[in-house]
């Protein structure tokens, strides 16, 4: 049996790795900085990004600095039996900010932002 790798899933090369990989660092850096780095012309990075925004691989998203406000954020692993009760409870706490369904030893994973630990932790 022949295992893809995860670019070959993808259906990218090594450049677009790369141009994924600098946007994640830096989502302000210029297609001339990007260019550069990869060694293609600035137009072919362009031509890159827009190829890899329609096949849904690169998306802009805009959030909250968490830095930069005081906030106290947790990362919560949740075991349950029943994952569809819990995830229903946790979609009516205003400090749950994503709970994604996992598999392994937890299968819930909760972020929570609040203004003080004690509140994260009741």
């Amino acid at each position: 049996m022949i295992r893809k790798t995860f670019k070959e899933i993808l259906g990218i090369d090594d450049a677009d790795y790369k141009i994924i990989e600098m946007l994640e660092k830096d989502a302000d850096v210029t297609h001339s900085k990007i260019a550069r780095e990869i060694e293609k012309s600035q137009p072919a990075v362009g031509a890159r990004i827009i190829k890899l925004e329609r096949k849904h691989l690169l998306t802009k998203q805009v959030g909250f600095n968490l830095k930069k406000v005081d906030i106290k954020t947790a990362i919560v692993f949740v075991s349950t039996k029943d994952v569809e009760v819990v995830v229903n409870k946790i979609r009516q706490c205003p400090f749950v900010n994503h709970a994604f369904k996992i598999s392994g030893e937890f299968n819930l994973l909760c972020f929570i932002a609040a203004s003080d630990l004690q509140t994260i932790e009741n």
